[in-house]
């Protein structure tokens, strides 16, 4: 009976080691990143928007392998303007700008990013206090966009540039990066970011028929670098 009873406390103590083993190493992470992103126009739209914003990613994750986890969060940008002047023959939206009234037109534009995400994270520990990882995933990303104009006239092209709005789309999205513990409970992470931003259609909401710009995908890709703090709990 005492030889059970020492198995059964033997048992229970072994149990409770790698139970508290397992959730100190797979323990929930908060952190926040400070992001510079780069959303590059395409010629059609003439450089119509600001291209480099700074923002914050907030995210939370947690490992469910050694060498796997996932991360969700939310990403904004800050809004950043620009004025932009137009003459006739330039191109916006894959539209030629017309000439006669309004000619030449001049445009104030602002633009923020933001948006949820989710990524699947391949980890590679280094060492005690270092890993590296690479990451997979979606984001529902939205741009917000305001267009005013400058010349106070009201064409068609006006009224066609003035009403383009933001929608939400699914893009994907890759990155790599390093996680630096320099505590129990403090670590910093570094991560460079790769965005499908093509698949963001806009929409115009004024335009119709023959004065609708033809192409509302402003964007190529979206590259983001980050650095930011993280704890575990």
């Amino acid at each position: 009976m005492k030889k059970w009873i020492a198995t059964s406390i033997l048992l229970m103590t072994i149990g409770k080691v790698q139970a508290e083993s397992l959730f100190e190493s797979y323990v929930p992470v908060l952190g926040i990143d400070y992001k510079w992103t780069r959303a590059k126009i395409i010629e059609d739209w003439n450089y119509l928007f600001a291209e480099s914003f700074p923002g914050v990613s907030l995210y939370g994750s947690m490992k469910f392998m050694e060498n796997i986890g996932v991360e969700i969060g939310y990403d904004m940008t800050a809004r950043k303007g620009k004025d932009r002047g137009l003459v006739s023959g330039d191109i916006v939206g894959g539209s030629a700008v017309p000439a006669g009234v309004g000619s030449p037109y001049g445009f104030h534009t602002s633009l923020r990013f933001a948006g949820a995400h989710i990524d699947f994270m391949g980890i590679l520990p280094v060492d005690s206090n270092l890993e590296v990882f690479v990451s997979l995933g979606l984001a529902k990303v939205k741009p917000t966009i305001f267009v005013q104009s400058l010349t106070g006239s009201n064409t068609a092209f006006d009224q066609a540039v003035t009403g383009i709005r933001g929608n939400h789309h699914r893009v994907t999205r890759m990155g790599f990066g390093a996680n630096w513990v320099i505590t129990d409970s403090v670590g910093f992470r570094a991560k460079v970011l790769w965005e499908g931003l093509p698949a963001i259609l806009i929409k115009d909401e004024v335009a119709v028929g023959v004065n609708k710009l033809p192409n509302l995908k402003p964007w190529m890709n979206g590259y983001s670098v980050a650095i930011g703090f993280f704890m575990k709990y």
